[in-house]
């Protein structure tokens, strides 16, 4: 971006794309993962599409679609556990890490209507 800086036409978006990944929102594949990489024990990002609020133990989410389908999503477990208490709209379960830190679930939805989850180290649920 700045090798032609003139041809740069966004650098409004610089800044929000910085934040999204401040926040460690990554589409990678098939599966939004989310590894927050802002530092202290909470925060919270919101924007049309994605929203998280991070606090100690705690990672919770809402995703809005733009369409209809089974949506795949990768989160780190808070505090390095090595399993986590996940929540969807289909229910509560516990999920084992695997050797990245991560618990993978998935969520059916449909456009227009929020799906909310949350991913609570054990024993802070």
């Amino acid at each position: 971006m700045t090798d032609f800086p003139i041809m740069n036409m966004n650098r409004h978006a610089g800044p929000l794309l910085d934040a999204v990944k401040f926040a460690g929102i990554e589409p990678r594949g098939d599966a939004i993962e989310i590894r927050p990489r802002v530092p202290g024990d909470s925060f919270e990002f919101r924007s049309t599409l994605i929203s998280l609020k991070v606090e100690k133990g705690s990672v919770r989410g809402e995703y809005l679609p733009v369409c209809d389908g089974v949506f795949r999503f990768r989160v780190a477990v808070p505090g390095g556990a090595t399993r986590a208490v996940c929540e969807t709209a289909a229910g509560r379960r516990i999920l084992e890490a695997d050797a990245e830190g991560m618990v993978s679930f998935e969520v059916e939805g449909r456009t227009g209507e929020r799906l909310i989850w949350s991913v609570d180290a054990p024993g802070t649920e």
